[in-house]
């Protein structure tokens, strides 16, 4: 039986070529995620068989842990092919970019070719098509969500709807210039666009994270996966005009955009805008802190986030008089707890009541919703 080569499978005629196999399993990895590779076949399928000492199968496996970022764990066996002993790889990964000594390579054909600026940046947007989570919080801790949303879509289109968000859920002042209403958040726009923009530029894409926007009672927080980066500081970013790329490309594509200036100076800018901003690590993410300024109109705007939040049950209830708070949980976006606290308050209202027990009862509405 001969075997041949395509995107997904790579032949070698031994370990001798282990350096170029490990260019493949890279190449192959960021055009398809998942592919075998074999030590002991010729190119033109022919089987040779491959010498596989007590030591062969540890000494691939090391190469590959050390010549490969980010990090993979293929499956290594010997194989019997053609009455010759083989060497079978099978090999997975979705942390695309996958770097061969410190370059990335796609899989063309039967062959790797090193990736060019453009289609790194194609890699690196197409791999941006996460879950920007957002929500907002009944008071200064996490334990009851009164609004929770999830965006997916490319990095342009998820800065947007962070902003967007954060908007619709801090309060919205105004001025006037001549005979115009100027409407003004009580956290500066600009401070809030840098650090959103600041938030998907620098986080780490290898990690399996989302960049997430929570919204207290007496604070906002923006959260990125990813810490620090190129030995930077807390006390470094805030005193001086500094910047570490983490995703050299994704910056270059954000700048010429104009969504971000090269010289460092997003965290002066914030600064400028919202002197008592914060920034930590905290776990594995980089955090901004923006205080809330007004705790009087952070909870008008946060009583009106929650009665959209009723509103939007009392639908739900109306609709399925015999939906259960595990269903209202998932269909509204809440959790359980967020569920359970905004059923209490409706129930001492006297919007909703329940009828009969919890298993075979129904929920009876008091009065119709809204529009």
């Amino acid at each position: 039986m001969k075997y041949k080569e395509s995107e997904t499978i790579e032949l070698k005629k031994s370990t001798s070529e282990l350096k170029e196999a490990i260019i493949s399993i890279s190449a192959i990895l960021n055009k398809h995620g998942q592919g075998e590779l074999y030590f002991g076949i010729k190119h033109d399928g022919s089987c040779l068989g491959q010498d596989v000492g007590s030591k062969t199968l540890r000494d691939v496996s090391r190469a590959i842990l050390e010549n490969i970022e980010p990090k993979i764990y293929p499956k290594i066996q010997q194989v019997t092919l053609n009455n010759r002993t083989c060497i079978k790889l099978n090999f997975q990964g979705k942390d695309v970019p996958y770097f061969a000594f410190g370059r990335a390579y796609m899989r063309v054909a039967d062959e790797g070719r090193q990736i060019s600026a453009r289609e790194f940046e194609h890699l690196i947007i197409k791999k941006n098509k996460d879950k920007l989570r957002c929500a907002v919080f009944a008071g200064t801790g996490t334990a009851y969500i009164i609004d929770r949303k999830e965006f997916e879509g490319d990095i342009f289109y998820l800065i947007e709807k962070a902003e967007e968000y954060i908007l619709e859920n801090i309060h919205m002042g105004m001025r006037i210039e001549g005979l115009r209403r100027i409407d003004v958040p009580e956290i500066d726009r600009e401070a809030l666009r840098e650090a959103i923009i600041n938030a998907f530029c620098h986080r780490d894409y290898r990690e399996y994270d989302s960049v997430n926007i929570a919204v207290f009672k007496d604070r906002l927080e923006i959260r990125s996966p990813g810490l620090l980066y190129g030995g930077l500081t807390i006390e470094k970013v805030r005193t001086e005009t500094v910047s570490e790329r983490r995703n050299e490309l994704l910056a270059e594509l954000l700048h010429r955009v104009h969504f971000i200036e090269k010289w460092g100076r997003g965290i002066m800018l914030i600064l400028s805008k919202e002197p008592a901003a914060k920034f930590k690590e905290v776990g594995s993410h980089f955090i901004v802190v923006f205080n809330r300024k007004s705790t009087t109109t952070a909870e008008k705007t946060t009583q009106k986030t929650r009665e959209k939040t009723r509103e939007k049950i009392l639908r739900m209830i109306q609709g399925n008089p015999v939906i259960t708070t595990s269903g209202l949980a998932e269909s509204s976006g809440l959790t359980l707890k967020g569920v359970e606290w905004n059923i209490g308050k409706m129930k001492r209202e006297g919007l909703i009541q329940r009828i009969g027990p919890d298993k075979g009862g129904y929920w009876q509405a008091k009065r119709k919703t809204r529009g």
